[in-house]
Protein backbone atom coordinates (compact mmCIF):
# COMPACT_ATOMS: atom_id res chain seq x y z
CA UNK A 1 0.00 0.00 0.00
CA UNK A 2 1.27 3.37 -0.54
CA UNK A 3 2.24 5.76 2.13
CA UNK A 4 -0.35 8.34 0.42
CA UNK A 5 -3.75 5.73 0.79
CA UNK A 6 -2.90 5.15 4.72
CA UNK A 7 -3.57 9.21 5.03
CA UNK A 8 -7.79 10.02 5.96
CA UNK A 9 -9.36 12.87 5.66
CA UNK A 10 -9.54 15.16 8.64
CA UNK A 11 -13.40 14.89 9.18
CA UNK A 12 -13.06 11.10 8.60
CA UNK A 13 -10.04 10.98 11.43
CA UNK A 14 -12.23 13.14 14.08
CA UNK A 15 -15.59 10.86 13.33
CA UNK A 16 -13.81 8.04 14.02
CA UNK A 17 -12.32 9.13 17.34
CA UNK A 18 -15.03 11.04 18.50
CA UNK A 19 -17.31 7.37 17.93
CA UNK A 20 -17.09 6.54 21.92
CA UNK A 21 -18.03 10.39 22.77
CA UNK A 22 -16.94 11.67 25.63
CA UNK A 23 -17.12 15.22 27.31
CA UNK A 24 -15.33 17.21 29.79
CA UNK A 25 -16.45 20.36 31.33
CA UNK A 26 -13.49 22.48 31.92
CA UNK A 27 -10.71 23.90 29.34
CA UNK A 28 -7.53 23.92 31.47
CA UNK A 29 -4.77 21.94 31.72
CA UNK A 30 -6.64 18.94 33.57
CA UNK A 31 -8.66 18.58 30.44
CA UNK A 32 -5.78 18.43 28.36
CA UNK A 33 -4.10 15.80 29.94
CA UNK A 34 -7.58 14.01 29.91
CA UNK A 35 -7.18 14.53 26.14
CA UNK A 36 -3.85 13.29 25.55
CA UNK A 37 -5.05 10.07 27.58
CA UNK A 38 -8.09 10.14 25.23
CA UNK A 39 -6.16 9.72 22.23
CA UNK A 40 -3.91 6.79 23.58
CA UNK A 41 -7.86 5.24 23.48
CA UNK A 42 -8.40 6.02 19.74
CA UNK A 43 -10.87 8.66 20.95
CA UNK A 44 -10.78 12.51 21.54
CA UNK A 45 -12.88 14.67 23.80
CA UNK A 46 -15.46 17.02 23.57
CA UNK A 47 -14.43 20.40 25.95
CA UNK A 48 -16.85 23.27 27.23
CA UNK A 49 -15.13 26.14 28.20
CA UNK A 50 -16.34 29.80 28.55
CA UNK A 51 -13.30 31.28 26.55
CA UNK A 52 -11.39 30.59 23.23
CA UNK A 53 -8.35 31.09 24.80
CA UNK A 54 -8.47 28.33 27.42
CA UNK A 55 -5.60 25.76 26.51
CA UNK A 56 -7.94 22.89 25.34
CA UNK A 57 -9.50 24.38 23.16
CA UNK A 58 -5.40 23.99 21.16
CA UNK A 59 -6.34 20.14 21.99
CA UNK A 60 -9.31 18.99 20.70
CA UNK A 61 -11.19 19.62 17.11
CA UNK A 62 -14.52 19.33 19.70
CA UNK A 63 -14.63 22.47 21.41
CA UNK A 64 -17.50 24.29 22.73
CA UNK A 65 -17.27 27.77 23.93
CA UNK A 66 -19.68 28.31 26.86
CA UNK A 67 -20.16 28.44 30.61
CA UNK A 68 -20.52 25.11 32.79
CA UNK A 69 -22.36 26.60 35.10
CA UNK A 70 -25.38 27.47 32.74
CA UNK A 71 -28.09 24.70 32.67
CA UNK A 72 -28.65 24.87 28.83
CA UNK A 73 -25.43 24.89 27.65
CA UNK A 74 -24.26 22.11 29.94
CA UNK A 75 -27.70 19.99 28.60
CA UNK A 76 -27.11 21.49 24.63
CA UNK A 77 -23.12 20.13 25.01
CA UNK A 78 -23.57 16.84 26.83
CA UNK A 79 -26.87 15.46 25.38
CA UNK A 80 -25.70 13.64 22.32
CA UNK A 81 -22.52 12.44 24.16
CA UNK A 82 -22.00 8.92 25.60
CA UNK A 83 -20.03 10.26 29.02
CA UNK A 84 -18.71 13.32 30.39
CA UNK A 85 -16.83 14.64 33.33
CA UNK A 86 -15.76 17.43 35.34
CA UNK A 87 -11.67 18.37 35.32
CA UNK A 88 -12.87 21.69 37.95
CA UNK A 89 -16.33 21.45 40.94
CA UNK A 90 -17.40 25.29 38.81
CA UNK A 91 -20.69 22.99 36.88
CA UNK A 92 -23.96 23.22 36.83
CA UNK A 93 -24.95 19.72 38.76
CA UNK A 94 -28.54 20.13 38.26
CA UNK A 95 -27.90 19.94 34.21
CA UNK A 96 -25.57 16.76 34.94
CA UNK A 97 -28.38 15.01 36.70
CA UNK A 98 -30.75 15.25 33.62
CA UNK A 99 -27.97 14.12 30.93
CA UNK A 100 -27.65 11.24 33.82
CA UNK A 101 -31.16 11.14 33.59
CA UNK A 102 -31.43 10.74 30.20
CA UNK A 103 -29.00 8.62 29.93
CA UNK A 104 -25.42 9.67 29.58
CA UNK A 105 -23.08 8.29 31.85
CA UNK A 106 -21.79 11.08 34.34
CA UNK A 107 -18.67 10.38 36.10
CA UNK A 108 -18.16 11.40 38.92
CA UNK A 109 -22.23 11.59 40.00
CA UNK A 110 -23.66 15.03 40.29
CA UNK A 111 -24.75 14.50 43.56
CA UNK A 112 -21.15 13.66 44.82
CA UNK A 113 -20.25 16.93 43.62
CA UNK A 114 -22.72 19.00 44.88
CA UNK A 115 -21.67 18.40 48.00
CA UNK A 116 -18.01 18.95 47.43
CA UNK A 117 -18.13 21.97 45.54
CA UNK A 118 -19.11 23.29 48.34
CA UNK A 119 -16.35 23.08 50.90
CA UNK A 120 -18.27 23.47 54.33
CA UNK A 121 -21.15 20.88 52.59
CA UNK A 122 -18.08 18.81 51.86
CA UNK A 123 -17.04 19.24 55.73
CA UNK A 124 -20.37 18.52 57.12
CA UNK A 125 -20.96 15.72 55.15
CA UNK A 126 -17.61 13.98 56.42
CA UNK A 127 -18.28 14.91 59.54
CA UNK A 128 -21.89 12.99 59.28
CA UNK A 129 -20.28 9.70 58.33
CA UNK A 130 -17.97 9.70 61.57
CA UNK A 131 -14.72 11.12 58.96
CA UNK A 132 -12.10 13.03 60.85
CA UNK A 133 -12.72 16.36 59.77
CA UNK A 134 -12.14 20.22 61.62
CA UNK A 135 -15.24 21.43 62.96
CA UNK A 136 -16.08 24.66 60.99
CA UNK A 137 -18.52 27.94 61.29
CA UNK A 138 -20.15 29.28 58.56
CA UNK A 139 -20.91 32.62 57.55
CA UNK A 140 -22.69 34.21 54.82
CA UNK A 141 -21.10 37.40 55.09
CA UNK A 142 -18.42 39.54 56.29
CA UNK A 143 -20.75 41.30 58.25
CA UNK A 144 -21.70 38.43 60.08
CA UNK A 145 -18.57 36.76 60.52
CA UNK A 146 -18.23 40.32 62.53
CA UNK A 147 -21.04 39.50 64.84
CA UNK A 148 -19.25 36.14 66.00
CA UNK A 149 -15.36 36.00 65.37
CA UNK A 150 -13.35 32.92 66.64
CA UNK A 151 -10.66 32.55 69.07
CA UNK A 152 -7.17 33.65 67.16
CA UNK A 153 -5.26 32.33 65.20
CA UNK A 154 -7.60 30.54 62.66
CA UNK A 155 -7.96 29.57 59.21
CA UNK A 156 -10.92 31.20 56.55
CA UNK A 157 -12.16 29.38 53.50
CA UNK A 158 -14.41 30.33 50.72
CA UNK A 159 -17.06 27.87 50.61
CA UNK A 160 -16.77 27.99 46.40
CA UNK A 161 -14.59 28.02 43.73
CA UNK A 162 -11.39 28.14 46.13
CA UNK A 163 -8.74 25.97 44.34
CA UNK A 164 -4.91 25.53 43.99
CA UNK A 165 -4.63 27.64 47.05
CA UNK A 166 -7.01 30.38 46.35
CA UNK A 167 -9.99 31.07 48.90
CA UNK A 168 -7.87 30.19 52.01
CA UNK A 169 -6.43 32.76 54.81
CA UNK A 170 -5.32 32.84 57.57
CA UNK A 171 -6.29 35.26 60.50
CA UNK A 172 -3.78 35.55 63.28
CA UNK A 173 -4.72 38.99 64.98
CA UNK A 174 -7.27 41.62 64.11
CA UNK A 175 -5.34 43.54 61.73
CA UNK A 176 -5.77 40.46 59.65
CA UNK A 177 -10.06 41.23 59.58
CA UNK A 178 -9.31 43.84 56.50
CA UNK A 179 -8.96 41.27 54.14
CA UNK A 180 -11.71 38.77 54.86
CA UNK A 181 -14.22 37.76 52.17
CA UNK A 182 -17.38 39.07 51.63
CA UNK A 183 -18.85 36.22 50.17
CA UNK A 184 -20.16 32.34 51.79
CA UNK A 185 -17.06 31.16 53.91
CA UNK A 186 -16.38 29.29 56.73
CA UNK A 187 -13.60 29.41 59.89
CA UNK A 188 -11.97 26.52 60.72
CA UNK A 189 -9.62 25.89 64.09
CA UNK A 190 -5.51 26.52 62.78
CA UNK A 191 -3.71 23.39 63.38
CA UNK A 192 -0.13 22.73 64.16
CA UNK A 193 0.75 20.68 60.76
CA UNK A 194 3.68 18.17 60.66
CA UNK A 195 3.10 17.45 56.97
CA UNK A 196 0.77 17.32 54.37
CA UNK A 197 0.06 14.31 52.01
CA UNK A 198 -2.66 13.48 48.53
CA UNK A 199 -4.20 10.26 48.00
CA UNK A 200 -5.55 9.73 44.53
CA UNK A 201 -8.26 7.20 45.14
CA UNK A 202 -10.58 5.73 42.46
CA UNK A 203 -13.75 3.57 43.17
CA UNK A 204 -14.85 1.21 39.91
CA UNK A 205 -18.05 0.17 38.37
CA UNK A 206 -17.36 -2.84 41.19
CA UNK A 207 -17.52 -1.02 43.98
CA UNK A 208 -13.49 -1.75 44.51
CA UNK A 209 -11.36 1.49 45.40
CA UNK A 210 -8.14 1.53 43.77
CA UNK A 211 -5.24 3.92 45.83
CA UNK A 212 -2.39 5.22 44.24
CA UNK A 213 0.72 5.46 46.84
CA UNK A 214 0.39 8.96 48.91
CA UNK A 215 2.31 12.13 47.95
CA UNK A 216 3.46 14.57 50.28
CA UNK A 217 3.10 18.07 49.61
CA UNK A 218 5.26 21.35 50.14
CA UNK A 219 3.56 24.95 50.10
CA UNK A 220 5.74 27.84 48.77
CA UNK A 221 6.67 29.19 51.96
CA UNK A 222 4.23 31.87 53.50
CA UNK A 223 1.64 30.79 51.31
CA UNK A 224 -0.98 27.87 50.61
CA UNK A 225 0.42 27.72 47.17
CA UNK A 226 1.61 24.13 46.40
CA UNK A 227 5.83 24.52 45.50
CA UNK A 228 6.61 20.42 44.97
CA UNK A 229 5.40 17.04 45.74
CA UNK A 230 7.07 13.85 46.36
CA UNK A 231 5.69 10.59 45.87
CA UNK A 232 6.06 8.60 47.67
CA UNK A 233 7.00 10.03 50.63
CA UNK A 234 8.78 8.61 53.83
CA UNK A 235 6.33 8.38 56.18
CA UNK A 236 5.16 6.13 59.26
CA UNK A 237 3.38 3.01 57.22
CA UNK A 238 1.01 3.31 60.11
CA UNK A 239 -0.39 6.73 59.34
CA UNK A 240 -0.49 5.94 55.54
CA UNK A 241 -2.45 2.95 56.13
CA UNK A 242 -5.06 5.28 58.61
CA UNK A 243 -4.69 7.68 55.55
CA UNK A 244 -5.71 4.61 52.79
CA UNK A 245 -8.79 3.41 55.28
CA UNK A 246 -10.07 7.24 55.44
CA UNK A 247 -9.45 7.23 51.37
CA UNK A 248 -11.49 3.56 51.37
CA UNK A 249 -14.25 5.21 53.42
CA UNK A 250 -14.97 8.38 51.77
CA UNK A 251 -15.37 6.85 48.56
CA UNK A 252 -17.33 4.73 49.99
CA UNK A 253 -19.61 7.04 51.87
CA UNK A 254 -20.43 8.96 48.79
CA UNK A 255 -20.92 5.41 46.41
CA UNK A 256 -18.51 7.60 43.97
CA UNK A 257 -17.46 6.41 40.68
CA UNK A 258 -14.38 8.35 39.31
CA UNK A 259 -11.26 10.07 40.29
CA UNK A 260 -10.89 11.58 43.21
CA UNK A 261 -8.43 13.24 44.79
CA UNK A 262 -8.24 13.42 49.05
CA UNK A 263 -6.16 16.36 50.69
CA UNK A 264 -5.21 15.77 54.51
CA UNK A 265 -2.90 16.54 57.21
CA UNK A 266 -0.88 14.71 59.91
CA UNK A 267 -0.46 17.30 62.85
CA UNK A 268 2.23 17.22 65.70
CA UNK A 269 0.18 14.50 67.14
CA UNK A 270 0.44 12.05 64.56
CA UNK A 271 -3.20 12.45 64.04
CA UNK A 272 -4.51 12.09 60.56
CA UNK A 273 -7.23 15.21 58.92
CA UNK A 274 -9.18 15.35 56.37
CA UNK A 275 -8.48 18.79 54.88
CA UNK A 276 -10.36 18.88 51.08
CA UNK A 277 -11.75 16.36 48.71
CA UNK A 278 -11.82 17.13 44.65
CA UNK A 279 -13.62 15.18 42.65
CA UNK A 280 -11.93 14.61 39.82
CA UNK A 281 -8.34 14.22 38.38
CA UNK A 282 -5.84 16.52 40.13
CA UNK A 283 -2.33 18.12 40.37
CA UNK A 284 -0.76 15.80 43.03
CA UNK A 285 -1.50 13.12 40.20
CA UNK A 286 0.63 14.13 37.19
CA UNK A 287 3.09 11.87 38.23
CA UNK A 288 1.44 8.97 38.00
CA UNK A 289 1.57 10.15 34.17
CA UNK A 290 5.48 9.05 34.04
CA UNK A 291 5.72 6.81 37.49
CA UNK A 292 2.84 4.55 37.76
CA UNK A 293 1.90 1.68 35.66
CA UNK A 294 -1.77 3.76 34.73
CA UNK A 295 -1.88 7.21 35.04
CA UNK A 296 -5.00 8.78 37.27
CA UNK A 297 -5.84 10.45 33.33
CA UNK A 298 -5.97 7.27 32.00
CA UNK A 299 -7.68 5.70 34.69
CA UNK A 300 -10.60 8.11 34.58
CA UNK A 301 -11.19 7.79 30.97
CA UNK A 302 -11.22 4.05 31.19
CA UNK A 303 -13.68 4.63 33.66
CA UNK A 304 -15.80 6.95 30.97
CA UNK A 305 -15.28 3.89 28.64
CA UNK A 306 -16.08 1.49 30.74
CA UNK A 307 -13.02 -0.60 31.07
CA UNK A 308 -11.46 -1.63 33.86
CA UNK A 309 -9.04 0.05 36.41
CA UNK A 310 -5.62 -0.17 35.15
CA UNK A 311 -2.83 -0.46 37.92
CA UNK A 312 -1.80 2.05 40.32
CA UNK A 313 1.68 0.45 40.82
CA UNK A 314 4.14 2.68 41.91
CA UNK A 315 7.39 2.48 39.33
CA UNK A 316 9.23 4.58 41.27
CA UNK A 317 9.52 7.52 43.01
CA UNK A 318 8.55 10.83 42.02
CA UNK A 319 9.37 14.38 42.47
CA UNK A 320 7.08 17.17 40.58
CA UNK A 321 7.86 21.18 41.02
CA UNK A 322 5.40 23.46 39.91
CA UNK A 323 6.15 25.88 37.28
CA UNK A 324 4.76 29.59 38.61
CA UNK A 325 4.39 33.15 36.87
CA UNK A 326 6.05 35.55 37.81
CA UNK A 327 5.51 39.88 37.32
CA UNK A 328 7.18 41.14 34.57
CA UNK A 329 8.43 37.80 32.86
CA UNK A 330 7.56 36.87 29.28
CA UNK A 331 7.50 33.94 27.33
CA UNK A 332 11.19 34.01 26.30
CA UNK A 333 12.36 33.86 30.17
CA UNK A 334 10.15 30.64 30.06
CA UNK A 335 11.26 29.34 27.09
CA UNK A 336 15.21 29.52 28.24
CA UNK A 337 14.19 27.87 31.86
CA UNK A 338 12.55 25.01 29.82
CA UNK A 339 15.90 24.97 27.66
CA UNK A 340 17.94 24.69 30.59
CA UNK A 341 15.19 21.97 32.90
CA UNK A 342 15.66 19.79 29.79
CA UNK A 343 19.08 19.43 29.98
CA UNK A 344 18.49 17.58 33.33
CA UNK A 345 18.41 14.03 32.71
CA UNK A 346 15.02 11.90 33.33
CA UNK A 347 12.81 14.86 33.98
CA UNK A 348 9.97 15.11 32.20
CA UNK A 349 8.56 18.77 31.35
CA UNK A 350 4.80 19.72 31.04
CA UNK A 351 4.67 22.81 29.50
CA UNK A 352 0.97 23.99 29.45
CA UNK A 353 0.37 26.64 27.02
CA UNK A 354 -0.73 29.44 28.87
CA UNK A 355 -0.70 33.48 27.96
CA UNK A 356 -0.80 34.62 30.93
CA UNK A 357 2.38 34.68 33.37
CA UNK A 358 0.30 36.42 36.47
CA UNK A 359 2.12 35.80 39.38
CA UNK A 360 1.09 32.79 41.13
CA UNK A 361 -0.83 31.00 38.03
CA UNK A 362 0.52 27.75 37.29
CA UNK A 363 2.22 27.53 34.00
CA UNK A 364 3.74 23.94 34.22
CA UNK A 365 5.23 21.23 35.97
CA UNK A 366 8.41 19.27 35.99
CA UNK A 367 8.75 15.85 36.90
CA UNK A 368 11.18 13.45 38.16
CA UNK A 369 11.52 9.87 38.19
CA UNK A 370 14.05 8.32 40.71
CA UNK A 371 15.05 5.05 42.75
CA UNK A 372 16.05 7.39 46.30
CA UNK A 373 14.34 10.10 47.79
CA UNK A 374 17.94 11.72 48.21
CA UNK A 375 18.30 11.21 44.66
CA UNK A 376 14.86 13.40 44.21
CA UNK A 377 16.68 15.82 46.50
CA UNK A 378 19.28 16.55 44.14
CA UNK A 379 17.20 16.98 41.27
CA UNK A 380 14.96 19.36 43.55
CA UNK A 381 17.81 21.67 44.54
CA UNK A 382 19.16 21.47 40.47
CA UNK A 383 15.55 21.94 39.07
CA UNK A 384 14.63 24.77 41.16
CA UNK A 385 17.66 26.68 41.42
CA UNK A 386 16.83 27.11 37.60
CA UNK A 387 13.38 27.76 37.96
CA UNK A 388 13.78 30.30 40.18
CA UNK A 389 16.63 32.11 38.42
CA UNK A 390 13.88 33.14 35.75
Amino acid sequence: MEKSQLLLPLQQISLIMNERSIGILGGGQLACMLQQAAMNFGTSLSILEDSNSVIAAKYTPFFTKGSTLDYETVVEFGKNLKAISIEKEAVNTDALKYLKDIGVKVIPDPESIEIIQDKYRQKEFLLAHSLPALPGQAYASKAEFEKNIPPYPFIIKKRLAGYDGKGVMKISSPEDLKDVFDEPFFSEPLVDILYEISIIAIRDESGRVHCYEPAQMTNLKGSHILDYYIAPPSIDPALYEIAKHYAHAITLSFKYLGVMAIEMMIDTNHKVWINEISPRVHNTGHHTIECNRTSQFDNQIRLLLEYPVGYTTTLRRALTINILGKEGKTANDYRRMLDEVATCSDTYIHWYGKDNFAKGRKLGHVTVGARSLSDLNVYYQSIKRIINAV
